[in-house]
């Protein structure tokens, strides 16, 4: 796995697009942004309501992934 620094979904491979859109997450690498302490996974997925490939990070105790365009909600398992 890589370190996120900058990634978008234009930097991604056609295999990690597919499998988003089929619904998988697909894991990234680590990263973490100013004022964290420690380092999250990132994930390649497609949004359930706009449809659209977004990149975000697990949130909460039920790690769930938030789409940055529409706000709503994926579980991630």
């Amino acid at each position: 796995m890589e370190r996120i620094h900058t990634l978008k979904v234009e930097d991604t491979n056609g295999w990690q697009k597919l499998l988003a859109k089929m619904g998988i997450p697909v894991k990234l690498g680590y990263g973490r942004r100013e004022g964290w302490k420690g380092e999250l996974p990132f994930y390649l997925f497609e949004c359930p309501h706009c449809k659209t490939l977004v990149i975000d990070h697990p949130h909460g105790y039920q790690q769930y992934l938030l789409c940055p365009k529409c706000d709503h909600e994926k579980k991630l398992r």
